[in-house]
């Protein structure tokens, strides 16, 4: 299927990237070209996580790639096009994006080649990464979701149950989350 979209190639966009060790740079870069199984999303939140520091002291997320890393995976927006493949989203939807998935060891944000510092984000696997919110929450506050997620997660994995004495250790979003 061919895609008619003024995304393609067309405009660049500026993306926060690592090339090495401390070395973050606003990258102009292709607009994203969208697949007819993809969706792009129109960011308007973006979080900067402890990871994203480790990432850039490291330059990288095991060091420097042969490509400059890119920034971002706690993200939130509104998808902007969908392909004809498509189900699960609609052009306006307000949603997260969850940075990875067992489907798809790509992560968006932490070593993959996307990432949510830039103004408009390339999805692949939308049934599975983004997740509509609710228009009375705000953009910047559920950009928070991936956070929060990740303390949720620990939670389960410790099988805490209401009731049980637990102590937390920091107090960054995830420990208070």
């Amino acid at each position: 299927a061919s895609i008619t979209s003024t995304y393609l190639g067309e405009y660049t966009v500026l993306q926060v990237r690592v090339h090495g060790p401390g070395d973050v740079r606003v990258d102009e870069v292709a607009d994203p070209e969208p697949g007819p199984a993809d969706a792009l999303v129109r960011v308007a939140a973006c979080g900067i996580c402890g990871s994203d520091l480790s990432y850039i002291k490291m330059g990288g997320v095991a060091g420097p790639g042969p490509e400059p890393m890119c920034l971002g995976h706690e993200m939130s927006g509104t998808v902007e096009w969908v392909g004809p493949e498509v189900t699960a989203v609609r052009v306006g939807d307000r949603v997260v994006v969850q940075p990875g998935s067992s489907a798809n060891i790509s992560k968006y944000g932490s070593g993959g080649p996307f990432g949510g510092l830039t103004p408009l984000l390339r999805v692949t696997e939308p049934e599975l990464r983004l997740h509509r919110i609710p228009d009375h929450v705000p953009l910047d506050v559920a950009a928070f979701a991936e956070p929060l997620a990740v303390g949720m997660h620990a939670v389960d994995q410790a099988e805490v149950r209401a009731g049980d004495g637990v102590v937390v250790f920091g107090c960054g979003p995830i420990g208070l989350g």
